[in-house]
C-alpha cells in the first residue's frame, strides 16, 4: 500500500509539474520520492508542502552557503538538497539525486 502510495504522489507531483511548467515556472524532477521513518511519521500536507517547495527550488529558509552550494549543483547536475523548519528543533531534509530519480524526505535535529 505505500508503495503504491509513493507511486500515485509522484504520478501526482508530475501532473503538477507539467502544469506548472505551462506557467513558466521551472520545477525540478522529484523522480520516486521515499521518506525515512521519522518522515513517515509527519503529516502528509505538511511534507507534501515543503516538497513542493523543494521541487520549486524554494530556498528561503536555507543558510547562505547551503544556497550557493545547491545553486552549484543544479547548474553542474549534481545532487539538489533544501531544508524546511518544522518546530524548534526538527526540520525537514529534502535531497534530489543527481540523476533525478529519486528524492530522499527525511527528519533532522539541528538544535
Amino acid at each position: 500500500l505505500f508503495n503504491f502510495l509513493i507511486a500515485t504522489m509522484s504520478l501526482i507531483v508530475a501532473a503538477l509539474r507539467s502544469v506548472i511548467s505551462g506557467f513558466g515556472v521551472v520545477m525540478l524532477a522529484l523522480g520516486s520520492v521515499f521518506l525515512t521513518s521519522a518522515a513517515k511519521r509527519l503529516n502528509w500536507n505538511v511534507v507534501d508542502a515543503f516538497l513542493h517547495r523543494h521541487a520549486s527550488y524554494d530556498w528561503s529558509e536555507m543558510y547562505q552557503e547551503d544556497i550557493e552550494i545547491v545553486r552549484e549543483a543544479k547548474a553542474t547536475g549534481g545532487n539538489i538538497f533544501s531544508y524546511f523548519q518544522l518546530d524548534d528543533t526538527d526540520w525537514v531534509w529534502f535531497e534530489t539525486s543527481s540523476d533525478r530519480k529519486f528524492t530522499r524526505v527525511s527528519v533532522i535535529e539541528w538544535a
